[in-house]
């Protein structure tokens, strides 16, 4: 049951990392530092440039949580193989007593 929420809980911030992507979308608006003819020539906004970077990180970060939430997954797992096996070697030594 704890795997079942765990793995809820990572999809749940997965949706949530996903909403945020319009949001950072929203135009940004800069004007250019330099100013000349050849820099400001057929030039609009660094706003696509911007919204490319914010999305490429936005889902660096969302595939960070999915590689941290698995090995947390993994983790748990055996560790609970390694207590069922303590359990069962501590059964069987007091067999032989």
């Amino acid at each position: 049951m704890k795997a079942f929420q765990r793995i809820a809980a990572g999809l749940a911030a997965c949706v949530l990392m996903g909403t945020a992507v319009p949001a950072a979308a929203l135009p940004v608006s800069a004007e250019n530092l330099i100013s000349n003819s050849t820099f400001d020539n057929g030039t609009t906004d660094w706003g696509p440039y911007a919204q490319a970077g914010i999305g490429i990180l936005l889902i660096g970060l969302a595939l960070e949580l999915a590689v941290e939430g698995y090995r947390t997954i993994i983790h748990q797992r055996k560790q609970a193989k390694l207590e069922k096996t303590a359990e069962l070697s501590a059964g069987l030594d007091e067999m032989e007593d």
